[in-house]
């Protein structure tokens, strides 16, 4: 039985509902009573390393990761509350992160043959793709357009695990005058014109393996978006919510929320359990740093900064006048020093907020 969340008093204690507050500057005492002056100017110093930290973070964050969608209340929270019970151990976190590489390279913002021209270099540690683990060993087959939206595919072959990957992201170009992002795409009859369809297509003993998901992300508002209220429908029902590096599975009766309670004493580790679970033969990937992104947000996926990744690639495209394949001799060199000049500047920045 899906347990629903509906007294007051219990939502009350849930200490994931509303966010840490920036931690007040210490002042210097005068026995217990500090002047006006001292808290002014303290105040004054707690404003300027709040604004130089938002300031790093708008320089990092160059799209909309649609917190406030969220934030602002225009979607509602579900009063489920997710916790370890309805996590899985065989949820396919790596495959699920792997397809994401390949999905977010589709992308019309990211130049694939020249990602894949220097593919190796790329995913070393410090450089662009450092995170997009999925992408190793793998080739670039192909790239196809559809005929009538020109929407751009990958085919990919990934030797290792004897797969072939065909990656699409449907999305409209970002340099054009119309933007239109529609993550509900349709009514009930289409949502359930979908469920009826897929479940005939597996009734066949051969098709029992197709599996389709929808991944969401703690914070991010995309997916609430035509709204509800409006008649707009998901179609897929294997839904999982993303939040500190742990998939939880969403009840069917909740797909339609984009926004959950997440149990604080389920998320606080500090590295997911499932990457942990799944590397664990792997010794090298073991040890990488997992930046768990705990604000969330539109283009935080699988602890993954996409905004960032492709802020890297488009600044290294521009300094090296790349062209459609390849870059110049030394690149990796001129690369790192860039990336090392970039990061004292940031540092001059301050601390990030945390607001």
């Amino acid at each position: 039985m899906e347990k629903i969340m509906s007294s007051t008093s219990r939502l009350k204690t849930l200490s994931d509902k509303s966010p840490q507050k920036s931690s007040p500057v210490s002042l210097p005492e005068r026995g217990n009573a500090p002047t006006t002056k001292k808290l002014v100017k303290a105040r004054r110093i707690q404003d300027l390393t709040d604004t130089k930290g938002l300031l790093r973070e708008t320089l990092l964050e160059k799209f909309c990761n649609y917190r406030w969608i969220i934030t602002s209340g225009m979607t509602k929270r579900s009063l489920y509350e997710l916790t370890r019970k309805d996590t899985h151990p065989d949820t396919p976190y790596k495959l699920l992160s792997d397809i994401g590489c390949f999905a977010e390279m589709a992308h019309c913002i990211f130049n694939a043959r020249l990602i894949w021209s220097h593919i190796d270099s790329l995913l070393q540690p410090n450089f662009p793709l450092y995170y997009y683990r999925g992408l190793r060993g793998s080739r670039l087959e192909n790239i196809i357009y559809g005929k009538k939206a020109d929407i751009r595919a990958l085919v990919v072959h990934r030797p290792a695990e004897k797969q072939t990957v065909i990656a699409f992201s449907v999305n409209i170009p970002l340099c054009g005058e119309e933007k239109v992002m529609v993550k509900r795409p349709g009514n009930s009859a289409l949502a359930n014109l979908y469920k009826n369809s897929i479940a005939d297509f597996k009734r066949s003993p051969k098709n029992l393996s197709y599996v389709d998901y929808s991944v969401r992300m703690n914070n991010d508002g995309v997916p609430s978006l035509p709204p509800a209220f409006a008649g707009f429908h998901h179609m897929i029902t294997n839904v999982l919510y993303l939040r500190k590096g742990v998939l939880y599975h969403v009840p069917t009766s909740q797909i339609e929320f984009c926004d959950f309670y997440v149990d604080s004493d389920d998320s606080q580790d500090p590295i997911s359990p499932s990457i942990g679970r799944e590397l664990k033969n792997d010794s090298i990937e073991l040890h990488l740093p997992q930046p768990l992104y705990p604000r969330g947000g539109h283009m935080y996926y699988f602890e993954r900064a996409v905004a960032r990744t492709w802020n890297k690639m488009s600044s290294l495209e521009t300094a090296e006048k790349g062209g459609n394949e390849s870059l110049g001799q030394g690149w990796e060199t001129r690369y790192i020093k860039r990336l090392n000049y970039a990061e004292r500047k940031s540092k001059s920045l301050g601390p990030p907020s945390t607001r």
